[in-house]
């Protein structure tokens, strides 16, 4: 995926931490918080009292579990070795989109602070003329 260098510039990364039911939480990116106006006809409408949060999700990427004799032979959200942190990507849809959701605002938890991960190339969009 690209993103425009507009959209990374403008909209800074607040990362949120939402509960999940199933596995405790989920880590999300803030892209917006909004509410429903309720209509003339049905001013007190269920929801439009709720403030509102769409956020993108990320997943942990599995690491090898370091063992005293070298590395297990299983992937699990295990935190990476040497900086003692879980890896996360974004959380894709089966046709590659990525995944989303509208939670309401009071279901965040806290934020979270993230260190980014660089390749070994940098990406050509970055850099300080465009070519």
């Amino acid at each position: 995926m690209t993103t425009s260098p507009t959209t990374a510039t403008t909209l800074p990364p607040l990362i949120l931490l939402l509960p999940n039911s199933v596995s405790g939480h989920h880590i999300a990116q803030l892209r917006l918080i909004f509410r429903a106006i309720p209509s003339r006809r049905a001013p007190n409408s269920p929801g439009t009292d709720l403030f509102l949060v769409y956020a993108q999700c990320f997943e942990i990427v599995p690491q090898f579990l370091p063992t005293g004799l070298g590395q297990s032979n299983e992937k699990d959200p295990y935190p990476e070795p040497s900086t003692g942190m879980h890896l996360l990507k974004r959380a894709r849809q089966a046709d590659g989109s990525i995944m989303g959701d509208i939670v309401p605002l009071a279901q965040l938890q806290t934020l979270v602070d993230l260190v980014l991960r660089f390749g070994k190339q940098a990406n050509r969009q970055l850099a300080k003329v465009a070519k």
